[in-house]
């Protein structure tokens, strides 16, 4: 199994999390910043984190999300969201 974990960071929290849960991953993992984000073919997996700030998801994760949406949909698909209080997760569903 291949999986791909793509994440978008503005302070590193992203990037410290997507390299703790490839440690719990079997398989072969790879992992990229979504800017920077190759192409999705081959994986079996992929796994989507990023930060939510001011209430909001990050663009570029959304833009990714949109711009790849029928081939994400054909994949196994992960969520990671960092968030600095958990209240403010309801208003991002």
């Amino acid at each position: 199994m291949r999986t791909l974990i793509l994440f978008a960071t503005k302070y590193g929290t992203a990037d410290k999390c997507a390299h703790l849960l490839k440690c719990q991953l079997d398989g072969e993992v790879t992992i990229q910043p979504i800017d920077a984000a190759e192409s999705l073919n081959g994986y079996d997996t992929v796994v989507i984190g990023g930060s939510i700030y001011m209430g909001k998801l990050q663009p570029t994760v959304i833009r990714f999300c949109r711009q790849n949406q029928a081939l994400l949909l054909k994949k196994k698909i992960g969520i990671v969201f960092m968030l600095s209080h958990p209240r403010s997760f309801s208003g991002v569903l």
